[in-house]
């Protein structure tokens, strides 16, 4: 194995769902996942990439949903 190999197979693929990438974000961001995503999606509009703007965008709602699911569940198993 090459030395390039050997950092391929080091380098982590993010995941290719949404909502699992949503997790990773807020698992590294905590309660700023969401911001993050939003950062990546204008990033992408600058770039002029509107399809990529729209996938952080996707994964912004998907994670701001996640958090505030985490967020209303220990209030909803004290009902």
């Amino acid at each position: 194995m090459t030395h390039s190999n050997a950092q391929e197979k080091k380098r982590v693929q993010p995941p290719q769902d949404a909502r699992s990438l949503a997790r990773l974000l807020i698992n590294h961001f905590g309660e700023r996942a969401t911001s993050y995503a939003v950062h990546q999606s204008l990033k992408a509009l600058s770039r002029g990439d509107p399809r990529e703007a729209a996938r952080w965008r996707w994964i912004a709602e998907i994670t701001r949903d996640t958090l505030r699911f985490d967020l209303d569940d220990p209030f909803d198993r004290m009902r």
